[in-house]
């Protein structure tokens, strides 16, 4: 495993609020004109993609995992402060500004105070900071009058950095965009050869760990920021607006540099012995066809709400419910609540072992898809089904052109959301229990 050595230096890009987030602007200019390999931290996920740089906004890391912060609010406690409501202390403060001393703002709001940043003096303290704190040189009186030292370039400092590992980290997190991202993932090893981590939560960890395309699965609560390249797939393309959403296997291609060029990815999800094994018991005395079902999704607008009516109508299937955490469902005799009562990894062995699965656009979905059992997807109008299951040959989507609604497919909300309207998820709504027992019949 090769290891080299490198400056790292996190600038903080966002704060609790889209009021408290650094100018994309800004953010381009600081990466730019800083040494060493620059990381961007925050609160919430940024929304735009900064080049050059490595984006953990959004997310959880070891502490302490560099050698130098930049930022903007007191509780992160940085090394050189830009702006924001800070006292005299050990941070150096970068502002044209000193209002916050006196607890005086003369602009509305961060974002405004921080557009107004000196550039060239930020980098002049950050080579101070970086080149003075533990090496011989003479002091430096800064514009502001605060006495620093310096030497004459980071080249030192710079043969001083961390050993990172020779290769590239990835981060994603939920089992249906994790699965989205293994086509891009394979097909960068594949043009690389480089040393893969792949970074997720622990349920997924299981699941991963047996690729061959994968030289290493971590769980992202003790993430470690120690690999030359990090891609942060997380939110990397939930938030872009709906004319730029595309298929998001596709997606995630274009930000690792690569082309997706076969018609079938599938085949990365396979559940463990002891994960089929529980499977078999728990459908041991249940009469098939036992189909799956997973009523709830993350987003109210993709979720059908009509699997208790098709339980109750369908006495012939056999339902199993699933999803992460516990559902209330009526006690009826052809229903197993297995719902938070599962792993992840138990979960998927459920799908591999079921004869059907209906789902809208969620977790069930995607582990169909990925191990080519029959499925239901049931679409509606949010999202256009080619866009989530183009590489997956078991799926058969279920959606509208038309609705009630003004806005097909209206992408999660984002184009416009229905919520309070009278036609509220008219588009779900629109496929009926009819359609889907139809569907599965001819299915099964």
């Amino acid at each position: 495993m090769k290891k080299t050595r490198f400056l790292r230096i996190a600038i903080e890009a966002t704060g609790i609020d889209s009021e408290h987030h650094m100018p994309v602007s800004l953010l381009r200019r600081l990466v730019s004109s800083l040494p060493g390999q620059i990381y961007l931290i925050g609160q919430e996920r940024l929304r735009s993609r900064i080049p050059n740089a490595i984006d953990l906004t959004g997310s959880s890391y070891e502490s302490e995992p560099f050698d130098l912060v930049i930022g903007f609010s007191p509780e992160l406690d940085p090394d050189i402060a830009i702006s924001g409501p800070f006292e005299l202390s050990s941070a150096q403060i970068i502002t044209r500004c000193h209002g916050c001393n006196q607890k005086k703002c003369k602009y509305s709001k961060i974002s405004l105070c921080l557009a107004d940043l000196d550039i060239d003096l930020l980098r002049r303290e950050v080579e101070h900071a970086l080149t003075g704190s533990d090496r011989k040189s003479e002091p430096y009186i800064s514009e502001r009058g605060v006495e620093t030292t310096a030497v004459s370039n980071l080249s030192a400092r710079l043969a001083m950095g961390r050993e990172l590992i020779q290769g590239t980290m990835i981060i994603r997190k939920a089992i249906g965009d994790v699965i989205m991202t293994l086509p891009a993932v394979e097909t960068y090893k594949a043009k690389t050869g480089e040393r893969l981590c792949y970074v997720t939560t622990s349920d997924l960890v299981p699941l991963l760990d047996g690729l061959e395309f994968l030289d290493e699965v971590r769980d992202i609560e003790t993430l470690v920021i120690d690999y030359v390249k990090i891609y942060n797939l997380e939110g990397s393309v939930d938030f872009l607006p709906p004319e730029l959403q595309r298929v998001r296997q596709d997606m995630f291609a274009d930000i690792l540099g690569v082309k997706l060029e076969s018609d079938r990815y599938t085949g990365y999800i396979k559940p463990g012995k002891e994960e089929l094994q529980f499977a078999s018991e728990m459908f041991r005395d249940l009469k098939r066809p036992i189909v799956i079902l997973q009523p709830i999704t993350k987003s109210k607008l993709r979720q059908w709400g009509r699997e208790i009516e098709l339980a109750a109508r369908k006495h012939d299937w056999t339902f199993v419910i699933c999803h992460h955490s516990r559902i209330a469902f009526p006690d009826l005799p052809n229903v197993l609540n297995l719902s938070g009562m599962t792993t992840t990894a138990q979960f998927a062995a459920l799908v591999h072992e079921s004869d059907l699965v209906i789902s809208p656009d969620s977790a069930a979905m995607h582990l169909a898809g990925d191990m080519n059992k029959p499925c239901i997807a049931i679409f509606g109008g949010v999202i256009p089904p080619e866009c989530r299951i183009k590489y997956y040959e078991s799926v058969v989507p279920m959606s509208v052109e038309f609705a009630e609604c003004y806005s097909v497919p209206c992408w999660d909300g984002m184009r416009a959301s229905c919520v309070g309207e009278p036609f509220y998820k008219s588009c779900m709504e629109a496929i009926s229990v009819e359609e889907v027992i139809m569907k599965g019949e001819e299915i099964l």
